[in-house]
């Protein structure tokens, strides 16, 4: 079990997610990089605008706000086929080549993110092709794209660096957080998923996964205007082949959002949230809910939860969630969106 800790969707000056340093020796620099997945996704009121890094020359996607807590569309039971590609830029963009640093490389890369579906009522999403970005490898991960064109931006963690003990790595897949929206559109697409290579034998025994948890896009209005939230506390996730499920989540929980005073726990009575899928072949799915100490449900929740199981002998899994709902938030009932995912590596 590891404690939580957030990371920035950060594009530029990447390192891995971390609460303290790594270790081990340098990983394989594997470009091209081909992932295959899962995408959660809820189009939220938002204010979009576009810009310049001044460094590189490449545009930046930006999220001045979240406008509303509550989407206008969101994914169909089961997800979106999400796919990411990263192959080499052969000219990179100034300032933006390969760079190496300890045992970590950043590729200088094309990417390509897109799927074939749609959101439930129709909203398409537009993706990226052989946008200039970065791709970084450290300790054998599986590769983290992280590019930005004018109306998207992906974000994917492979390497984790918890508080105590060692790095958490994930070779064979890496978890993602996507947006997409125009800017002066009002409104944006938020996305939670994962891509990777699939266990093609499942073990025939449980396997315990050293676990992190990272925040996607988490909003709740609790009739003051919409405000942004995030989760702390500790990450585990184990799979029971012979039952067929997949139990963990995040205990000793605590839901907050920072203020200019410090940090505001908006519910003492959330004390985890309890992941809880069931496993067919190589995936799995099921529901992950914020609970009270008893073990009963907070509010009225409507969950999604779908993951899969990577590499030999189911070595790694990754996750995605999504809720939406009304419960108690900063003392009054509270419209919200809650997205995140989950990795873990036995």
């Amino acid at each position: 079990m590891r404690r939580v800790v957030l990371c920035s969707f950060a594009l530029f000056g990447l390192a891995a997610c971390s609460g303290s340093g790594g270790g081990g020796g340098a990983g394989p620099i594997n470009l091209p990089l081909t992932g295959n997945g899962k995408l959660l996704a809820a189009r939220l009121p938002a204010t979009v605008s576009t810009s310049v890094n001044a460094q590189t020359g490449l545009p930046q996607h930006n999220i001045d706000s979240i406008n509303g807590a509550t989407p206008s569309d969101q994914s169909s039971p089961g997800g979106m086929a999400f796919a990411v590609t990263g192959t080499a830029d052969a000219n990179p963009a100034p300032n933006f080549g390969n760079q190496s640093f300890g045992t970590a490389t950043l590729r200088a890369a094309e990417v390509s993110a897109s799927t074939t579906d749609t959101l439930a009522g129709g909203t398409t999403l537009s993706g990226m092709t052989n946008a200039k970005g970065r791709v970084y490898f450290e300790n054998g991960n599986f590769g983290d794209p992280q590019v930005e064109t004018a109306t998207a931006a992906v974000s994917t963690v492979s390497v984790y660096n918890p508080p105590t003990g060692t790095q958490i790595v994930l070779t064979d897949v890496t978890t993602i957080r996507y947006r997409e929206g125009a800017a002066g559109s009002g409104a944006a697409v938020f996305g939670v998923g994962y891509v990777g290579n699939p266990t093609a034998t499942m073990p025939s025994t449980g396997v315990t996964y050293r676990s992190f948890f990272e925040q996607g896009s988490a909003v709740y209005d609790n009739g003051t205007g919409p405000k942004q939230m995030y989760l702390k506390g500790d990450a585990a996730l184990s799979a029971n082949m012979a039952t067929g499920k997949v139990t963990g989540g995040v205990s000793n929980a605590s839901l907050n959002r920072s203020t200019s005073g410090g940090e505001i726990n908006l519910n003492s009575n959330i004390a985890a949230l309890e992941v809880d899928g069931t496993i067919t072949g190589n995936t799995y799915s099921g529901t992950a809910l914020f609970k009270d100490g008893t073990g009963a449900t907070i509010g009225t929740q409507t969950s999604e939860m779908t993951g899969g199981f990577f590499g030999a002998g189911a070595k790694n899994t990754a996750l995605a969630l999504q809720s939406t709902g009304t419960m108690q938030l900063e003392g009054a009932n509270a419209a919200f969106t809650f997205q995140g995912v989950m990795g873990g590596a036995e």
